[in-house]
Formats: structure tokens, sequence, C-alpha cells
């Protein structure tokens, strides 16, 4: 039983950290996006980008109990 928890929570853990980087991703494609095409102002970018880094920073600590 101990060997089938610990392998959902690595599974878990491994989502955890590959959607926090796509989302990244994402927020980072559509701050750039937004930018390029001139429909956002200063604070909104580094206010979504400050979001992108706490993703960043969510899969940085879930890979460093790997």
């Amino acid at each position: 039983i101990f060997i089938i928890n610990k392998e959902r929570l690595h599974m878990k853990s491994k989502n955890k950290i590959t959607d926090d980087i796509e989302d990244a991703r994402n927020i980072i494609q559509m701050v750039g996006k937004a930018l390029r095409e001139g429909t956002t102002d200063k604070n909104s970018a580094l206010d979504n980008l400050a979001r992108a880094m706490t993703k960043l920073d969510s899969a940085r600590y879930h890979l460093d109990r790997e």
C-alpha cells in the first residue's frame, strides 16, 4: 500500500510541476502578445509576469521535493 501511495504522490507532483510550467509559459506568451499589440499597460504586464514567476517558483519547490 505504501508503494502505491508513494507512486501516486510522485505522479501528482510531476503533474503539478508540468502544469505550473505550462501555465507560466502561457502567461508569458500572452503578455508578450499583448505588449506587441499594445493592448496592455505596464502595470498589468508586470502583474502577470509576477504571476508567471510564482508558477515557476511553485514548480521549483515541487522539483526540490522530488
